[in-house]
């Protein structure tokens, strides 16, 4: 109890120790940067508590006399240096839970390489396509984004690691690189909703669903204005930008943050608000189409599975409360970014469905169109010699009993015609959708805009 009581009187004065330690001019100390004096984890602790107190860091009276502060410090050396020597006294061995994202980036990478490039392959005029969209192009756009985004993440080196077993710089370059992974991230998630909203305009024209048109551009605006609030919050969260990422250690740098917790979880809400509008927005449109029930809950599930994109914002958001609290940043942190690739690459991949659905659907008509074509093949042979032995019964054995044989072929399909407004007879909506969900066109690749 006398060593606890020790160490908390210890603790209590950390933090003055970034202060103290800038003003102290000895000659022993003048050859070796002040940060290299204070452990990490204190100077973490002292940047985090100070942030959360009208202290400025130059005001030693302030920084000293606090209540508040202290508590705060000391709270957060109590956890930090707990660990590290329970760890140490234990042997226990280093933590590192960075193969998590190396195999989380490298799947989503993978998958969502193939299904951009399905994507591309079926609405590309090139193989009888309906041709290219500004929905397409977005979706063009956000999967560089996403891949430049996996490869932020892949350099974040550390990450996962306790931050008392780090290198000084090395924390400083995650922190960095996590600060742009931030900005690829909120780029990922708003152009993949703006991608879709832009597809549900090309689906639905201004001739059949005026108003539901109205409520797509209303959406697409609320993720444009959520995609420019967001970052401009990002970028000026901390003045200057750079102190996003040195604030962790204040005897070297100079700047100051907003109080942007609230900020991170409000944008983190908006997120989800977002992501159930555009989910929830073709349900109607696509329950009052004149098609069967089994089409509209195929339509509805090639939708739908941007629920699953929204399960992982809530994830996400579960785990960014951590994200202005943590006493070890760079272990707390590897849960926001994990989730953050997953949310960004599952938005990414359900946004694209639509287009795949079609491919699968080719894949089964080629597939089904080949059978037939065999079996068309074995009924010609076997017509052929039917025909051939009636011939013969007439020229070369007239006096046999001859057999006929009638096969009469019944089809429930619609035959084609060659006006386009026969295929209008289900409505109009139906039409666009199943042109705009990739169906190809024997006549030729066409595009509606």
């Amino acid at each position: 109890m006398k060593l606890f009581s020790t160490i908390v009187a210890m603790l209590a004065t950390l933090p003055a120790m970034p202060v103290l330690a800038a003003n102290d001019t000895s000659l022993e100390n003048q050859d070796k940067p002040v940060g290299d004096s204070i452990p990490p984890c204190a100077l973490q602790c002292s940047a985090q508590a100070i942030s959360q107190v009208d202290c400025e860091l130059t005001d030693l009276d302030c920084v000293c006399n606090n209540k508040k502060l202290t508590e705060l410090s000391t709270q957060c050396m109590l956890v930090s240096y707990a660990a590290k020597y329970q760890a140490d006294l234990c042997g226990r061995p280093e933590r590192d839970r960075s193969g998590m994202l190396w195999k989380t980036c490298a799947f989503f990478q993978i998958f969502g390489t193939i299904v951009v490039a399905s994507r591309f392959y079926v609405r590309s005029p090139l193989f009888k396509g309906p041709g290219f969209g500004w929905d397409d192009y977005t979706m063009a756009a956000t999967y560089v984004f996403y891949t430049v985004g996996i490869s932020v993440a892949i350099k974040i080196v550390g990450l996962g690691s306790d931050m008392w077993n780090l290198a000084y710089d090395n924390i400083q370059e995650i922190l960095f690189w996590f600060f742009i992974s931030e900005i690829f991230y909120l780029a990922v998630i708003s152009a993949t909703k703006i991608s879709i909203c832009l597809l549900l305009l090309r689906i639905f024209p201004s001739t059949v669903a005026r108003k539901f048109r109205w409520a797509c551009w209303g959406a697409l605006a609320l993720c444009a204005g959520y995609w420019a609030a967001l970052l401009i919050g990002i970028l000026k969260a901390c003045q200057p930008v750079n102190y996003n990422w040195l604030r962790w250690n204040p005897t070297e740098y100079e700047g100051k943050c907003f109080h942007f917790n609230a900020a991170i979880y409000s944008g983190a809400g908006i997120n989800i608000v977002l992501d159930v509008i555009v989910l929830i927005l073709p349900i109607p449109k696509v329950l009052g189409l004149e098609v069967s029930n089994a089409k509209k809950v195929g339509i509805l599930a090639t939708f739908s599975v941007g629920v699953f994109a929204l399960i992982c914002s809530c994830i996400r958001l579960k785990y960014i409360v951590l994200f202005g609290d943590s006493t070890n940043v760079t272990y707390d942190y590897v849960q926001v970014v994990l989730w953050s690739l997953i949310e960004g690459g599952s938005t990414c991949i359900c946004a694209n469905m639509p287009p795949m659905a079609a491919m699968v659907r080719s894949l089964y008509e080629v597939s089904m169109s080949k059978m037939s074509s065999l079996h068309s093949s074995k009924g010609f042979s076997t017509r052929k010699s039917v025909t051939e032995l009636s011939n013969r019964s007439q020229t070369g054995h007239p006096q046999e009993i001859q057999k006929s044989m009638t096969v009469t072929a019944v089809s429930n399909g619609r035959a084609p015609s060659s006006s386009s407004q026969v295929d209008l007879i289900n409505g109009k909506e139906d039409f666009y959708l199943k042109n705009d969900l990739g169906e190809r066109d024997e006549k030729g690749p066409h595009s509606h805009v």
